[in-house]
This record gives C-alpha cells, structure tokens and sequence, in this order.
C-alpha cells in the first residue's frame, strides 16, 4: 500500500495533474470531502508555502477506484535492464492477486484526457486507457493502448464505478486549499509519452500453455466456429481435436478431468509459420518425466508449466485472444460448434472515437471473429497451484529492497482474479487483523483489474492522420500482465526518473 507524502516545492507545477489510484476497500473515502481536502493539502500544502507566484494557486486531481495495486518488481542492474523486462513475458506473476491501498503520480495535463459522464446514475462501463507507445514507420503511427476497466464499487459508494475529477484553488499563502469543482468521469486516457533521451522497454506476459498447433478455419457468422483443417487439409468439427486433447492433457498432468478455461489464438495465414517454428524449438528444450510419450505431453506435464511467449507475441503482431464459451457435442448440423466470445465494439470505441470510423464498419469488423484465411489455435490455462499473497515479510523485505536501491520508473497493467474465484487466499491484507501495515513503494504505478484488459492497436497515416487499421483484443487469462519501463541513464549516477512523471520520493 502506498501512502501519501507531501510532494516537495521544486516538483510542484501547475502544468501538473495528480493521478490516484484506489482500491474498493478505501472507495468510501472519496465521498468524505474533508478527508479528501485533508488529504490534497497534505500533499500539496509543503510545496505551495514555498511557492512563488501571486494570485490564486490551483491544484487538479483525478482519482478513479481500482480492483488491485500490483507488486513492483525492482529492476536495479543496468546493464541487463532489457533482459530483466523481456524475462517477465516468460515468466508471469502467477502468484500475484495484488494488494489493497492508493497509488498516485503527477503527470503533464497535456497527458492526461478525460470525458465526463452525462447522467451520474449512467450504467455504462467506466475505464482508463494507458496510451503505452506511439511510434512512426513507413509513413504511418502506431498508437498501443491497454484498458483497464474499473472496480464495481456500488456496495462501497453506490455508484457502478467510482472516478472524478476536481479542482482546488488557494486564494492566499495562509489558506488551504478548498475544493472548487467535482465531475463524475467516464473515461480517462493517459499517454505514456517517451521523451527525448529516455529509453523504454515493454513487454506482455499470458500464462497460457498450447493444446493444439495452428489449424486453418472456416470462416463462420459472427462468433461461432463450424470446422477446421489438419495437417492434411482435411475437414473436422471445430470442437474434435479440442474434445480429444484436454483428456490426454488431464492424463500428462496426472489430473482428474475438471472444468478448464481454454482460449482461442485466432491469426492471419502468414504468421502460422512462425508460431510452429516456436513450438517446435520449445519442444528439445521440455525436460520432463519419462512416462510422457510425446513432445506434447512433456510439455503438458512439465511442473513449474513452462510459460511461452507465443501468445504475447503473436498479439502484438495482430493475433486475437478469444475464451472459449461453449461448444462440443451435438448432433447434426450443431455437431462440432465452438462459441469464442466476442470483442464488443463498446470496448474500445472510447480509445479511437474522432478518427473517421463509422459506427456501422466498426461494430461489424469486431463481431466477425474468424476472417477468410485465418487460423486458430488452443490454449490452456492451468491452475500453477493456488496463488498466495505475499507474505508480511516477503513485503517488508521487498519494500526494504525498493528504499535501498534506484530503479527505473515502472507502469504495471494486468488482469488478477476475481475476488470471487477459486483464489481465496488468507493473508494479512484479508484477515483482518487489527494492525494495519503500511508499505510504501517507489517509482512504480498501475492497476490490476478482475475483469477484462483490451489491448488495441490503430494504425493511421502521418500525412492525413486517418486511421487505416484496428487490432484490438480482450485478455481475460489471470494473471497477464504488462510492464513499461521508462529509463533516463545518467552516466555513472545510476538510474534517473522520466521529466513527465513524478513518484513521491523518501
């Protein structure tokens, strides 16, 4: 949990705008306005004693109610920075449901886009997007957002999501600041700009393990699956390989059958080469016991699961992720369906309104899962045991660790699961004890959601700026995540924060 620390004058800008982060559990603090103007002066009050300037002073906030904070994972070696941030997509947080508490930055008000909501009592899903990168290539910009939906918080503040935006003015050096404006939020955006000599590293991790290699499918309507092809170009029902491995999967792992998630990789003919390639260079590599009789039940039974980074790449090629809804069984012309859930154009409107897309072309092109040409693979995502919280002094360690040592600055974005899942565990955050611990955590800011990340790249021409092209996709495996670091490298000092953004510092 991180807590609040005043922010020091000569960070203090008014081109600045605080951003915070909650957890359900503190949701009903935000309704407390003198606990919020509390709070605010807290932070700000240091900074705007020591301010020089005449008139009013104005302060702006935006806080918005997420399901879960992150770890921080600390990256302290230089040299191996980009090592360290690639090893996370072979390596994903598993064990990670998250933490209770408040995280908050300063970012640039240029950085940071909001809309409001119409009507208070609106229903619609509410979400901030993270603008992750923008680069140009061949005359075109690629724009990568993730989109975290927020916490239901309508038991902690009788609202479906909980996110606004304030403003808070003092009229004199001896005044606090008092709260001048409030507006119930329905979007926010916020770029991760990449300034001049900062280097950033990026990289995607889902835990999920094949069940199948690529097969080529037909295309059917909407989200159903009628048939695919084997390696012989010879029709099956959708669902006949899928029926026949997830036995033998159960059996290599040494399981009773039980209910699994299974999702569905649907890509473009031409990447099909390189995700064989990388299944088929994974395999020499599986070490596992000598009563796997194929390469594909060594890797099913192999215990840590060996996690790839198939999936992660394959979607920032373009790949789409789709769970698996129904299907299997049946007869006649039923027999063999697959229901994969689809992306709702709903769920990324928000990120690409006001670049020339009308609604009708763009609701079509999401609901059409499986385009002429496409393949689709199976993948699993099995339990690696039950995921616990971190322990008291796991968290004192790793919070020890954080205050020693500079590190890069870090965005954390992933999904974590439901509090009403299997995962359950009893740690020092969930019993209830009556000391409350308190760790703070530097240089690192993001969220965990328990619902689905969207992941959305667009694609638009330097020239005319119209968008030419939209791939997005929902992750909703536990425990993906995705990390973005940003470093600015002073020779022989060690690590120093991006101008654009701003952690409290000890």
């Amino acid at each position: 949990m991180q807590h609040i620390r005043p922010i020091d004058s000569d960070k203090f800008s008014h081109d600045r705008v605080a951003l915070v982060l909650l957890t359900p559990a503190f949701a009903p603090w935000l309704l407390n306005d003198d606990f919020a103007t509390t709070a605010v002066n807290r932070i700000y009050g240091k900074a705007l004693d020591t301010h020089e300037a005449s008139g009013k002073q104005q302060v702006d906030t935006v806080v918005a109610v997420v399901d879960k904070l992150p770890t921080p994972e600390p990256i302290s070696d230089a040299a191996a920075i980009e090592g360290a941030v690639r090893s996370r997509m072979r390596s994903p947080p598993v064990t990670d449901i998250g933490h209770e508490g408040l995280a908050y930055t300063t970012l640039r008000r240029s950085d940071i886009e909001y809309r409001e909501s119409e009507n208070r009592f609106d229903e619609k899903a509410a979400s901030v997007a993270f603008i992750t990168s923008t680069g140009s290539a061949q005359d075109v910009i690629c724009t990568d957002a993730i989109r975290l939906p927020l916490a239901n918080t309508i038991f902690q503040t009788g609202q479906r999501h909980t996110m606004y935006a304030a403003t808070w003015e003092q009229n004199g050096a001896s005044e606090r600041l008092r709260m001048v404006k409030k507006a119930q939020l329905e979007e926010l955006t916020v770029k991760l700009r990449r300034n001049k000599g900062v280097t950033q590293h990026s990289a995607l991790s889902v835990p999920l393990i094949p069940l199948t290699a690529p097969r080529a499918v037909e295309p059917g309507m909407g989200n159903i699956i009628r048939c695919v092809y084997d390696s012989d170009g010879k029709s099956l029902p959708a669902s006949q390989e899928l029926e026949k491995v997830v036995p033998e999967y159960f059996k290599a792992r040494n399981e009773p059958p039980q209910p699994v998630s299974v999702w569905a990789l649907v890509m473009p003919k031409d990447m099909v080469d390189a995700v064989n390639r990388s299944i088929n260079e994974l395999f020499p590599s599986i070490s596992a016991s000598d009563a796997a009789s194929s390469a594909w039940e060594k890797l099913w039974s192999s215990n840590p699961p060996v996690w790839i980074d198939l999936v992660s790449q394959a979607i920032a090629r373009g790949a789409r992720l789709h769970r698996v809804l129904s299907g299997g069984g049946g007869w006649g012309k039923k027999a063999g369906l697959l229901s994969l859930e689809p992306l709702s154009d709903e769920l990324i409107t928000p990120l690409i309104e006001g670049h020339g897309y009308e609604p009708m072309e763009l609701s079509s092109a999401l609901q059409q899962v499986v385009n002429e040409g496409d393949s689709i693979q199976f993948f699993a995502s099995p339990p690696a045991g039950i995921p616990g919280d971190m322990s008291d002094s796991k968290m004192s360690a790793l919070h020890e660790h954080v205050a020693q040592k500079s590190s890069p600055w870090t965005w954390e974005l992933g999904t974590t699961p439901s509090t009403v899942d299997q995962y359950a565990p009893s740690s020092w955050q969930t019993e209830g004890t009556a000391d409350l611990r308190v760790y703070p955590f530097f240089n690192v800011f993001g969220a965990l959601t328990e619902s689905d990340m969207v992941i959305t790249r667009s694609v638009e021409e330097a020239a005319s700026k119209a968008l030419d092209k939209v791939d997005a996709t929902k992750v909703t495996v536990p425990f993906s995540r995705f990390c973005s670091v940003d470093v600015s490298e002073r020779s022989g000092e060690g690590w120093e924060l991006p101008d654009d953004v701003r952690s409290p510092a000890e």
